[in-house]
């Protein structure tokens, strides 16, 4: 009777490290993969020049995973600031890649890798040189999953701008002075001229 009642013990379930490690580089991915999107906002040269440079600094902790040289880098040296904390999503991916910033006196940081996790920094390395291919082939990285902004149509023809209640920029400018739009182009106002001229507007 007293066997019975004994309440069994639920069996304890343990992360082995191969699913820490695994789950380290699956977490690794779409932090990589999410500030490779963020690069779609530098110009195409800031992102070759970036990405190729970053490139390079895994390249080097892959070959020498061992040396701290490869592994830490001064946030004030002209290469890391050019190539890594000016640019969008430099930082980003750095850190994704497994490095950290950390302080190193006053006003002083480095970015630092302090363990190797060489899976991390080969798919970083993967991930990046697919970047690089895309660019150089005019291909731009999937959105991330957000509200896309529809395109609405003006009641002069254009297409307006929903910033702009709807309204193209000169009808917008039409309707709130100069104040409320930017000062248009030449080449705006000529394109605007002819079209309007067509419609009879």
């Amino acid at each position: 009777m007293a066997s019975s009642q004994i309440a069994k013990k639920p069996l304890a379930t343990h992360a082995t490290p191969r699913d820490t490690a695994q789950d380290v580089v699956e977490t690794a991915s779409m932090a990589i993969k999410a500030s490779l999107r963020a690069y779609d906002h530098n110009k195409t040269a800031t992102k070759l020049s970036s990405l190729k440079a970053i490139l390079k600094f895994l390249q080097k902790v892959e070959k020498k995973p061992s040396d701290i040289r490869a592994r830490r880098l001064q946030t004030s040296n002209i290469v890391v600031k050019k190539f890594v904390t000016k640019v969008k999503g430099g930082l980003e991916l750095m850190i994704a890649c497994g490095f950290e910033r950390e302080n190193i006196g006053e006003k002083k940081e480095q970015l630092i890798m302090k363990e190797v996790n060489r899976d991390r920094v080969q798919l970083g390395i993967s991930l990046v040189q697919k970047k690089l291919d895309d660019i150089k082939l005019g291909i731009v990285s999937d959105p991330a999953p957000a509200a896309t902004a529809k395109k609405v149509r003006c009641a002069c023809g254009f297409w307006g701008s929903q910033d702009q209640e709807g309204l193209c920029s000169i009808c917008y400018k039409k309707k709130y002075g100069a104040a409320g739009s930017a000062e248009l182009s030449q080449h705006e106002m000529k394109r605007v001229a002819s079209t309007a001229k067509k419609l009879d507007w």
